[in-house]
């Protein structure tokens, strides 16, 4: 593992090197396009690798685009969104949704079997609670009277009409550990069929690399220290692969010198607290995505024993004390060493 000094705790956050400052970048014969837009409560980045000036402008437009029709739908404080309209219409009627939503739906109630609940897309009834700006937290009876609405098992799906439907009054679907991997997804399918083979999406830490930065080299990602945000714990190579990571610095507030964060424990309503940073690489941003958020709440050694029994996936993993714990395969590279005592976990 990793021991860092004492008075450093650390989290990892996921940030590419050598970030353009403009549209494109020459690159011997072709060139790195890049763009960038502000949707699902992020910034969205998108780098295309091609000697077609046209044919890369079209394809990041074609990917951003299907981008913002997943944000539309998928953004839970849209409330024209159609996630919106199945968190208004609990205990009502069922909605009738489109392919992608009911999909993204459909895996994020076999992502609760998987993780045994760690992963729970009904964590909305708990989440909204919560006024991070405000540095407002909910009181513990006030917690525990809106646990009885998380249960992504209750969630009923339609296969024949396409129908979703809460049915209990209060219940609320939060997509926040999902609709960002599915979006990232979805934009490199489209940049491939519009012809790209080299790229990189980012959907604030959801990443995932289509093909290298050239033929010989991977996309260069770097591993942040997020509470000195000008440092990097190391770096990693990423080829047509994806990764992600939770952390307690994404979204919190620090009150009587506890840090409350965004990641819940659906089994008790409050944040997680085993670990305080998560990164997984993985096949698919979906399931880094969907892995970074349960490992985060199974803690270290359930979320490493999840870890280990999923394939092409690796992870680190940050406890509170300030240890690292990678899986063997875990890619790192540059170790700052006068930081820490590098050691694998189990795989």
């Amino acid at each position: 593992m990793f021991l860092f000094k004492k008075a450093l705790f650390l989290a990892a956050a996921v940030v590419t090197l050598g970030l353009l400052s403009c549209q494109n970048r020459s690159n011997g014969a072709e060139n790195i396009f890049f763009q960038s837009a502000f949707m699902m409560d992020t910034l969205i980045e998108i780098k295309v690798v091609s000697a077609d000036r046209d044919e890369a402008q079209q394809a990041v437009k074609a990917a951003l685009s299907r981008m913002e029709q997943i944000d539309r739908d998928m953004n839970r404080y849209n409330s024209k969104s159609l996630l919106s309209r199945i968190n208004q219409q609990a205990g009502q009627t069922p909605l009738i949704i489109p392919p992608d939503l009911f999909a993204v739906l459909t895996h994020g109630k076999e992502w609760g079997d998987i993780t045994q609940g760690a992963f729970d897309i009904t964590t909305g009834a708990i989440t909204r609670l919560w006024d991070f700006p405000g540095r407002n937290k909910p009181d513990n009876q006030t917690v525990q009277t809106n646990l009885s609405k998380v249960n992504y098992q209750l969630l009923q799906l339609d296969e024949r009409n396409f129908s979703a439907f809460l049915p209990q009054t209060g219940m609320d679907l939060d997509l926040g550990g999902i609709a960002k991997g599915y979006a990232v997804d979805e934009a490199v399918r489209v940049l491939k069929e519009h012809g790209i083979t080299q790229a990189l999406v980012d959907a604030g830490g959801n990443m995932r690399a289509l093909g290298g930065k050239d033929d010989d080299f991977p996309w260069k990602i770097g591993i942040q220290h997020p509470r000195q945000p000008k440092d990097l714990i190391g770096t990693i190579p990423l080829k047509d692969q994806a990764v992600s990571t939770s952390g307690d610095y994404e979204r919190y507030f620090i009150q009587n010198g506890i840090r409350y964060h965004h990641i819940f424990d659906p089994q008790s309503g409050q944040p997680a607290r085993g670990l305080i940073s998560v990164t997984v690489i993985s096949d698919t941003a979906e399931t880094a995505d969907i892995l970074s958020t349960a490992v985060f709440v199974l803690g270290l050694k359930r979320g490493m024993n999840l870890v280990n029994s999923r394939p092409h996936t690796d992870a680190l993993l940050i406890t509170p004390d300030g240890k690292i714990i990678t899986t063997p395969g875990f890619p790192l590279n540059g170790l700052d060493s006068k930081i820490a005592i590098f050691e694998h976990g189990e795989k």
